[in-house]
């Protein structure tokens, strides 16, 4: 059927879209007026073929790269349940970075920025509060049964669950 079918500039918007998620720009790369380009983006986001085109090319992408959803869902629990304890330690006096024997490859992921300042060594975690709305969000949608992952299950992850070791027992189950 005709109506099934993407327009060329939609399939285009599409493409766009899954470059930088900015349904702004994509429609202006696509050939949409600046001006309107937003109001077009929004329009086209909410269009249920769109979507359907997103999610498609989004899974294409997923597995060309080898991600499976366990793995991102692994990499946000080590930043939401990560602790700076693992990390740094209480001399009496001063904190002190933990030498890196004492700090697990797990637990390394949490981490953004290690520099050195004037005042001493500076540790960046990765946002804590953003990657627990993005295992909420995940959650709810697992629950709700909107999320549509073949063999896909509600996983509820915990501290102890962020060892490389615990994860691909999930990954086989």
């Amino acid at each position: 059927m005709k109506g099934d079918k993407l327009t060329p500039k939609q399939m285009r918007f599409v493409v766009e879209y899954l470059v930088d998620l900015n349904g702004t720009q994509a429609a202006i790369r696509a050939g949409y007026s600046p001006k309107s380009a937003a109001r077009i983006a929004y329009k086209l986001l909410l269009n249920p073929k769109i979507k359907a085109a997103i999610q498609a090319e989004t899974k294409k992408l997923m597995e060309r790269a080898e991600i499976r959803s366990w793995m991102v869902l692994r990499e946000t629990s080590r930043i939401a349940f990560s602790n700076i304890s693992n990390f740094v330690q209480w001399d009496g006096s001063i904190w002190k970075l933990k030498p890196d024997v004492m700090v697990s490859k797990e637990a390394r992921t949490a981490i953004s920025e290690i520099s050195d300042t004037r005042y001493g060594m500076k540790l960046k975690m990765h946002d804590k509060v953003a990657a627990l709305r993005l295992l909420h969000d995940y959650l709810a949608l697992s629950q709700s049964g909107a999320q549509e992952d073949e063999g896909s299950s509600t996983v509820f992850v915990a501290p102890e669950m962020c060892t490389e070791e615990s994860w691909q027992k999930i990954s086989k189950s």
